[in-house]
């Protein structure tokens, strides 16, 4: 679903963990250039371990912080934030430094837990239940699904 309005250009995973979106949106647009950042350089080293060690399709893979990247302004045509805001101290300088790196006619793709509360977290390291309102909030949203526990979105900046 995160990868549905992908048509192409440079794109980055932002908190992408072991997720295998990166590798695949490298491998069914091989003209497009695709990047991935995570906090933890544990998940960095073993997927380049993996790309090298499989031949996976070319991706760029960088350890560093959500809240400011190296990123020039205005460079990716597409962000992905796959479970990633329920994670982040403060999601408004999250979005506000994607807002920073997207270019102005680009997409931002972002899935995340469905309004959880202290009692039905399940992951301890949430910080945050997000809701339609707060996702709304953030960015303008094309469009927004709630698909069980989860709120998939497509925005704008």
């Amino acid at each position: 679903w995160l990868l549905k309005d992908f048509k192409g250009g440079r794109l980055l995973d932002l908190g992408c963990g072991v997720s295998p979106l990166a590798l695949k949106a490298a491998h069914n647009f091989k003209d497009s250039e695709v990047y991935a950042l995570d906090f933890a350089d544990v998940y960095i080293e073993m997927i380049n371990w993996i790309m090298i060690n499989c031949s996976a399709d070319k991706v760029n893979y960088t350890s560093g912080r959500v809240e400011k990247t190296s990123y020039e302004d205005k460079f990716f045509d597409y962000i992905v934030l796959g479970e990633l805001l329920e994670h982040c101290e403060d999601p408004h300088i999250v979005i506000a430094e994607v807002k920073r790196i997207l270019k102005d006619d680009g997409l931002i793709a972002i899935s995340t837990p469905y309004n959880e509360t202290e009692e039905t977290h399940k992951e301890k390291n949430h910080i945050w239940g997000i809701s339609e309102e707060d996702i709304r909030s953030l960015v303008n949203v094309k469009q927004l699904d709630v698909v069980g526990r989860c709120i998939l979105c497509i925005a704008t900046k």
